[in-house]
């Protein structure tokens, strides 16, 4: 797939920190959801795999991981961006909601949650992204933005 941007469902976008590469133990947080434009850091590329899994590469070439597979929230680590090679963890199933929304089930069968809807970074109090909800409400739910198109959803 081509580059997208991953939109939350309040309008904003997930940033990987660096554009990638960051632990679950680094000092700051490896993915923010505060991006109100489309830099290279918001930008990633969904592929798709023969098992109906997909995985999320940041612009460094790193995979977005669910820490343990998922299940995990706030005060832990649930997500990082530092693994360069495929298992479990790094795969998600990407699941239509409605037309051009889609929530990421984790190996767990839990889904990436956008704290808030998005619009956390460095400074807030919470974790930007938890991969505990149990369901695809509201803050579960990402517009795929296509890199070439994002001028249209700013």
């Amino acid at each position: 797939m081509e580059r997208v941007a991953i939109r939350t469902s309040n309008g904003h976008y997930l940033t990987a920190v660096n554009g990638g590469g960051m632990g679950e133990a680094a000092n700051k947080l490896p993915i923010h959801t505060d991006a109100k434009k489309i830099g290279e850091w918001e930008q990633f590329r969904v592929r798709f795999h023969h098992d109906g899994t997909c995985t999320i590469q940041t612009h460094s070439g790193n995979y977005l991981t669910a820490v343990n597979g998922g299940g995990v929230g706030d005060p832990n680590h649930p997500v990082s961006t530092d693994r360069t090679t495929i298992r479990s963890w790094e795969t998600f199933r990407l699941e239509h909601v409605r037309k051009g929304i889609y929530a990421f089930k984790t190996a767990k069968d839990t889904y990436l949650t956008a704290v808030g809807g998005g619009g956390h970074g460095e400074a807030a109090n919470k974790l930007p992204l938890h991969t505990d909800a149990t369901k695809p409400a509201g803050w579960e739910q990402f517009l795929l933005v296509p890199v070439h198109c994002a001028k249209k959803h700013k």
